[in-house]
């Protein structure tokens, strides 16, 4: 290769090690970066594990005493792919999940929850079995009211209306909404929201010419709401209507009509393949919508063909959270849930229901918090047992292959930079087992910079020119770096699919560092040697620990 090729390939190299430098360290490319048309790098900082950031070790033993041997590895997965997705809906940041087969048939799921300290309503969650069920009345229902049924719907609506305007009046005079008063709902609704709550209530308060407070009692469907309008506020050029609301339900027909028990139907939770949370047209009351999978759609839409102007009823975990009447068959695989949510109580359902249901009983058995300073104190202690093994690799090679060495450290500068880029592009949560894996491919990356000045040495003392020593120096190395590489390579990787939690994270980094290290010490310190040869101030033998003949 000619200079100009070799400085043109060392200038791409250097390039490489700029722009993995800076996905690691963000800081100074981003403040050259805000000044100019380069792209600013992603300033997240580096996934950090349980033992390094501190939070929760939780480990679950599943109950597989209902379960035949056959089956029992499938049903771990199971419990582990429902734990793995409630806490993702949970939001814990980075959680890892996995599985162990141990002796003596304890199966079990370890979870580690970085970042989390209070971890009350994470293992709550991780617990939860939820149970959804569709039930028909267990006995033939009436659905239609008798005359003194009706009257007594008319009645008890008559009573809710009164006291509803009783309660306007009451309010109007403490001059205030509280809660001990009824369930509260406080809402703004602009004009641009005119198809949404209240919208004829904001059609009527425009073409209200009086100034002053409009109060009063307005039904929607099975519903009252009281009504205190506080006024018109313009924000930001929009008018919007400040109103505070009461919900009051009214009777009907289905609180009046006997229903004697439920029997379960073929549907249930498990056909329920997505749930979201919506809300209502009319009144906009959170609910909760349930898209079925292929079986389940069928399974609805033949239950609502068959209970026309029937009831089913929507349990979860044995309770009736809704018992709608069916008006006509509904196909396409959605059902729709109501019950008077709050938006965080329909979330939460959603969130369960997405989450599914345990294939089998697991309990707690070991819980263990790492406190934040511990973390950061490890994590410390890393970085500088990091630093120092790397200043002494660093001052061992310059100390024994002079020249050689100096121009190894660069490589191993390079190294380092590449390693901590893929950590953050490929989303490695970082260990204390992590770092050690690090800091060994670190030597082991030393080692191939040893075998080749060995081999140059070798070839120096022999007789031959810089030159071709370096080219015979390479290759008679290559074939032990191959091989040695290759050994450990394979057990890392044995490591990391037969193993869990902080090997798994020890087993990765040495991986990629194994790779990595092949590349800095066949390329570039290869390269480094060729362009310093390139001078003559470099060519002197005695740089790269030859001995000299006289």
């Amino acid at each position: 290769m000619t200079r100009n090729g070799l400085v043109g390939v060392l200038a791409s190299v250097f390039l490489l090690f700029v722009v993995a430098a800076s996905i690691a360290f963000p800081g100074p490319w981003n403040s050259v970066a805000k000044n100019s048309f380069v792209p600013e790098m992603n300033e997240d900082g580096f996934r950090l594990g349980l033992d390094l950031q501190g939070g929760a070790h939780l480990v679950y033993q599943a109950d597989m005493s209902e379960i035949s041997d056959a089956e029992r590895g499938q049903a771990l997965e199971g419990v582990r792919d429902v734990i793995e997705r409630r806490v993702n809906a949970f939001g814990v940041s980075e959680p890892i999940v996995q599985t162990n087969r141990g002796a003596g048939g304890n199966y079990r799921v370890i979870v580690e929850l970085a970042g989390v300290f209070d971890i009350n309503d994470a293992i709550g969650l991780i617990g939860e079995t939820p149970i959804l069920e569709f039930k028909v009345p267990a006995t033939a229902l009436q659905t239609e009211l008798t005359e003194e049924q009706q009257s007594e719907v008319d009645d008890a609506q008559i009573e809710e209306r009164e006291a509803a305007e009783e309660l306007l009046v009451e309010i109007l005079e403490e001059d205030s909404f509280e809660e001990e008063q009824a369930s509260r709902i406080g809402r703004e609704v602009t004009v641009e929201e005119t198809d949404d709550t209240f919208g004829a209530l904001i059609a009527e308060l425009e073409d209200d010419q009086e100034v002053g407070v409009i109060d009063g009692v307005y039904e929607s469907g099975s519903d009252l709401y009281i009504v205190n309008y506080l006024g018109v506020e313009d924000l930001d050029g929009v008018e919007t209507y400040q109103l505070d609301y009461i919900l009051l339900p009214l009777t009907t027909a289905s609180d009046i009509l006997d229903i004697d028990g439920w029997d379960n139907t073929e549907l249930s939770g498990k056909h329920v393949q997505n749930a979201s949370v919506a809300f209502d047209p009319n009144t906009n009351t959170p609910l909760v919508v349930l898209n079925f999978n292929k079986e389940g759609s069928d399974l609805f839409a033949d239950l609502t063909e068959s209970r026309v102007n029937d009831v089913i009823g929507i349990f979860l975990d044995g309770e009736p959270i809704s018992t709608p009447i069916v008006q006509q068959p509904i196909y396409g695989g959605e059902a729709t849930i109501t019950g008077n949510f709050t938006i965080q109580g329909a979330r939460l359902l959603a969130q369960r229901l997405n989450a599914g249901a345990l294939p089998v009983p697991i309990d707690l058995v070991s819980q263990q918090t790492v406190g934040p300073t511990l973390g950061a104190l490890s994590l410390d202690r890393s970085i500088n047992a990091a630093l120092i093994g790397f200043a002494l690799v660093a001052l061992f090679m310059l100390a024994y292959y002079r020249f050689a060495g100096f121009l190894a450290v660069i490589s191993l500068v390079v190294y380092g930079a590449l390693n901590l880029a893929l950590y953050k592009l490929l989303g490695v949560t970082l260990s204390l087992a992590g770092i050690a894996g690090f800091i060994l491919s670190l030597g082991i990356a030393v080692d191939a910079n040893v075998l080749i000045f060995e081999r140059l040495k070798e070839e120096l003392n022999a007789g031959r020119d810089l030159p071709t020593a370096i080219d015979e120096g390479f290759r008679r190395a290559w074939t032990s770096i191959r091989d040695g590489n290759l050994t450990t390579l394979i057990a890392s990787v044995i490591l990391f699919a037969f193993s869990t939690s902080f090997i798994k994270g020890f087993a990765l980094t040495l991986g990629l560092g194994i790779l990595v290290s092949m590349f800095t010490a066949i390329v570039v310190t290869r390269l480094l040697l060729k362009f310093a040869i390139e001078f003559k101030i470099f060519k002197n033998p005695k740089l790269y620990s030859a001995k000299v003949k006289n």
